[in-house]
């Protein structure tokens, strides 16, 4: 129901076309990247952040 698209440029294919399919497919996208790429256009959400950072945030959420 979620992906998570963590640290990459987001060009190399064809691991690059699975966030846009699961956006289509109406799945939640979230980006985890400190700088946009080519796929920040299509997802849902964009944290504007490092994978360390990103991924620690999320897990605290998560947790409580």
């Amino acid at each position: 129901d979620v992906m998570l698209v963590v640290g990459t440029s987001g060009v190399v294919h064809p691991a690059a076309g699975l966030p846009a399919a699961a956006y289509q497919a109406g799945k939640w996208v979230v980006e985890i990247n400190p700088v946009p790429t080519d796929l920040s256009r299509t997802v849902s959400q964009s944290w504007r952040t490092t994978a360390a950072v990103g991924l620690g945030t999320l897990l605290e959420k998560l947790q409580s």
